[in-house]
């Protein structure tokens, strides 16, 4: 039997995100043993996603489960005649109805930080001293939005935590 090494398969979706969304070279990685501001960011929005995998995938069956019994009907389900675009109405209102409230509060959190750094970003023009307290500023917003989003987790979603 094969056995696979998780290890290598990160490496393999670290190479292929690399390859796919990395825009710029870089000195970061290579001459220098840091990450890129982006990179720090970027690390920062996949780890809130990581940190909470288990609540989601909790979610997610909930919804799967929930979407089973609601969204087949006998009436929406007949050789002659299924409402597919019923059942996806339907579908799309249990999803709302648990991923719903979280989606609201995320692009509420998130989209403030992002305007405040689009703002800064303009203030700052051709000044790089201005725009790298932008990104600091960016960065530190990101992590109090992981809190506040962290926090809207345990209060309405304590029973998939």
């Amino acid at each position: 039997m094969v056995t696979y090494n998780p290890e290598y398969f990160q490496q393999l979706i670290n190479e292929e995100y690399i390859r796919n969304n990395k825009q710029y070279q870089s000195v970061y990685g290579k001459n220098i043993a840091s990450k890129s501001p982006h990179d720090r960011i970027q690390d920062l929005l996949f780890g809130f996603m990581d940190q909470h995998t288990v609540p989601f995938s909790k979610m997610m069956a909930h919804v799967l489960t929930e979407q089973a019994k609601e969204c087949f009907p006998d009436k929406w389900m007949s050789e002659s005649f299924s409402n597919k675009e019923q059942i996806q109405l339907c579908k799309h209102e249990v999803y709302d109805k648990t991923f719903g409230k979280f989606h609201h509060e995320e692009n509420r959190i998130r989209d403030s930080s992002y305007f405040q750094f689009a703002d800064c970003e303009r203030e700052a023009r051709n000044n790089i001293l201005a725009f790298s307290k932008c990104i600091k500023d960016f960065e530190t917003a990101v992590t109090k939005d992981n809190e506040r989003l962290s926090q809207v987790m345990r209060d309405h979603y304590a029973k998939f935590m």
